[in-house]
């Protein structure tokens, strides 16, 4: 599922998704949780749009549970769900969920790291304040 963001892969890799789908039921751990966010990539990027929300969620929510609100991996969920919303016309919700992971990504590790970048760039992009 790494190949998600590579067009050329996604007819191989979509006989793969009932099996992503079946091994990622429960989300007992960290890696399950990586091979669904995997899973919303690719479902994003196909343009399978409401399966790439339920995806993003579910990787968010269980990252959450396993990692802690303040996790790098949590934080990143919650940028890959708001740019799934943003793609849904969610505004409200995309806006939502940045206000509330880049304060405590710039807090963490500061403003350099990948992930606060995205997410000062997601909250330029919503016309957000700058926390």
């Amino acid at each position: 599922m790494r190949q998600a963001g590579d067009i050329r892969t996604h007819a191989a890799l979509l006989p793969l998704v009932p099996h992503a789908r079946a091994l990622t039921g429960d989300l007992p751990d960290a890696p399950t949780a990586t091979l669904l966010s995997w899973l919303g990539r690719f479902n994003l990027e196909r343009g399978a749009y409401a399966d790439a929300e339920v995806d993003c969620r579910r990787t968010f929510e269980a990252s959450k549970r396993l990692l802690g609100d303040e996790h790098s991996d949590t934080l990143g969920s919650m940028n890959n769900l708001a740019g799934t919303l943003s793609d849904l016309g969610d505004l409200q919700g995309a806006r939502a969920l940045v206000a509330e992971a880049l304060p405590v990504a710039l807090r963490k590790y500061g403003p350099a790291p990948e992930l606060s970048q995205k997410l000062i760039a997601w909250a330029r992009y919503l016309g957000l304040p700058m926390p």
